[in-house]
């Protein structure tokens, strides 16, 4: 370094060996440590995704119960009006079918109430190929942290949730998550399913 070399003429002169830095103490302070091959990724698992119930435009109603045994795409989409949000739907409703091809089911949860639900069925002619869910209260938005307690405003979340009801993957943003040829092979990676295991789960 510039400033050390600057240094070594006083060295020089004072008689010093070329390395003249003096040995830093060993710390005797640190305790114990565990071996790195016990930390890490090797001991974290997913979280439990946080269960919910909420009602469909017709008042029926789901709950992520309903897809225990089969991996789930759980979208938060901030309604009917956001030009964004309905971007993002009708490209998962595009790829609808390759998820399916996977064993995923796909559903969305909405800031709007029901009446929101159907105006944004409305915007595709026969609607959307999965369910779309009201969650007015922000409840759910809430428990999986798709919402800003500094601006207290819902924000766009995806979540992949597994067979065991494990968050698998998830984005969180201001802006919706779109790149959904990653998220195909993501799924496919992370859930790590063979054909026939994809082929077991679409049958339950």
């Amino acid at each position: 370094m510039p400033l050390l070399a600057r240094l070594s003429p006083i060295a020089q002169l004072l008689s010093l060996p070329a390395d003249w830095r003096a040995e830093p103490p060993k710390k005797t302070d640190v305790g114990k440590r565990p071996a790195l091959d016990s930390l890490g990724p090797f001991r974290w698992e997913p979280y439990n995704a946080p269960s919910w119930t909420l009602s469909d435009v017709n008042h029926k109603q789901y709950s992520l119960a309903d897809y225990q045994g089969r991996p789930v795409l759980v979208v938060f989409y901030l309604g009917y009006g956001c030009p964004h949000c309905l971007r993002q739907l009708n490209l998962l409703a595009t790829a609808s079918k390759e998820f399916a091809a996977q064993g995923i089911s796909v559903v969305a949860i909405s800031s709007d109430d029901l009446e929101g639900l159907a105006k944004a069925n409305e915007k595709r002619d026969g609607g959307f190929p999965f369910a779309l869910l009201s969650d007015k209260s922000l409840k759910t938005f809430k428990s999986y942290r798709a919402y800003d307690d500094f601006e207290h405003m819902p924000l766009h979340g995806t979540f992949l949730v597994d067979a065991a009801g494990k968050v698998r993957w998830q984005d969180v943003s201001f802006e919706p998550f779109t790149d959904l040829k990653f998220l195909e092979s993501e799924s496919q990676r992370l859930l790590g399913l063979s054909r026939s295991q994809l082929a077991a789960s679409v049958r339950k």
